[in-house]
Parts: structure tokens; C-alpha cells; sequence
């Protein structure tokens, strides 16, 4: 019985997410309260806040469902490329998952900075925890100050590629996966003069 109780929750999350992407690609995100969303989800504004009770708790949860998706896609990726490589791999991926809701997703972010920084806060230290994971996934050493290096190397360099992915309408993403590429190639030959490990 929990277990379906389980998923008639995923399920309703899901349609919370779906609503209030839909919303966002034609509403400035100030504008978008949870009652409208609450409509548009239709699923009762009381029964929503125990969900999802904030538009900030949404973007989190859609932030933790792109990560579940990402690992749920690569379950066995250690044993098939070498660190580096699959790190590119996995932040394009991520890329691409994330450009199924581009319009909706740049709106947001550029709203956010404007009106939100407590917001774009939050959603910063969420990203910096899925690029945690995505370095765990490759096997890349995060700990120690050299890991904490390499994660705050890492992150940089997804922020670098999120401002060029935001204006990429290339086929394949094709500018966005150039700026990344360059990047950590630096980056690993930087780290190759610090630890024989590099990525």
C-alpha cells in the first residue's frame, strides 16, 4: 500500500513540475503563485503546499528529478569510458535533458536573477550538489582539498557552459558542447601538474 501511496505522490510532483514549466514559458516567475499553479496542476492549492509547499521547493525537485533521470541512464557508465570523457559525456546529457524545457528554464533563470537571489541562491548550491554527483558517478576524487578543488573547478566550468547553452540554438547543442570540451581540457591540464589522478 506504501508503495503506491509512492506513486500516486511521484505522479502528482510530476504534474506540479509539468504545470509550472508551462507556466513559466509565457509568465514573468514573480507572477506565477502556487494557487495558479494549483490550477493549472489542477490539484488543490492545500494538497499541493504538503507536496511541493514553494515554487522554490518545485525548481528543487525538478533539479533532483534531472539527476534521477541522468543516473537512471547510465547505471553502469564507470566501466565503459575513462573519467574525463564521461564526465563530458554526463554534463551533456544534462544538457540535453534540460533543453526539453529550454524555454521555460531560461525564463525562469533570468527572472530569478532579477527578482529572486534567494532563489538563484538555492538553486546554485542545488546544482553544485548535482555536479557532486555527477563527479561521484566518474570516479573523480571530491574530497580533500585538491577534491574540493576539482569540484569547484567542475562547477565553474557547468556555469561557464549553462551561460552558453542558454543562447545555443545550434544543431546538437554544438557551440555549448565546443565550450565545454575546450574547458576541461584546461582543466585536466592544469590538475595534471597537481596530482597524477587528474579527472
Amino acid at each position: 500500500m506504501q508503495k503506491n501511496k509512492n506513486r500516486k505522490k511521484r505522479s502528482k510532483e510530476e504534474r506540479i513540475i509539468a504545470a509550472t514549466l508551462k507556466l513559466a514559458k509565457s509568465n514573468s516567475w514573480k507572477n506565477i503563485s502556487m494557487k495558479i499553479i494549483s490550477e493549472e496542476a489542477k490539484i488543490p492549492l492545500t494538497e499541493i503546499i504538503k507536496i511541493l509547499p514553494t515554487k522554490t521547493a518545485v525548481l528543487i525537485e525538478f533539479n533532483r528529478l534531472v539527476d534521477k533521470r541522468l543516473t537512471e541512464n547510465n547505471p553502469n557508465v564507470v566501466e565503459t569510458a575513462n573519467s574525463r570523457d564521461l564526465l563530458f559525456e554526463l554534463l551533456m546529457e544534462r544538457f540535453d535533458i534540460l533543453s526539453e524545457n529550454k524555454e521555460a528554464l531560461v525564463n525562469i533563470m533570468k527572472s530569478v536573477a532579477k527578482e529572486s537571489p534567494v532563489t538563484g541562491i538555492i538553486g546554485i548550491i542545488s546544482s553544485l550538489q548535482s555536479i557532486n554527483k555527477i563527479m561521484e558517478i566518474c570516479a573523480i576524487p571530491n574530497r580533500g582539498l585538491l577534491g574540493k578543488f576539482r569540484l569547484k573547478a567542475v562547477f565553474a566550468i557547468y556555469l561557464k557552459a549553462m551561460y552558453c547553452w542558454l543562447e545555443d540554438d545550434t544543431p546538437g547543442l554544438s557551440k555549448t558542447m565546443a565550450d565545454l570540451d575546450k574547458s576541461l581540457t584546461r582543466l585536466e591540464v592544469l590538475l595534471s601538474r597537481l596530482s597524477p589522478t587528474n579527472l
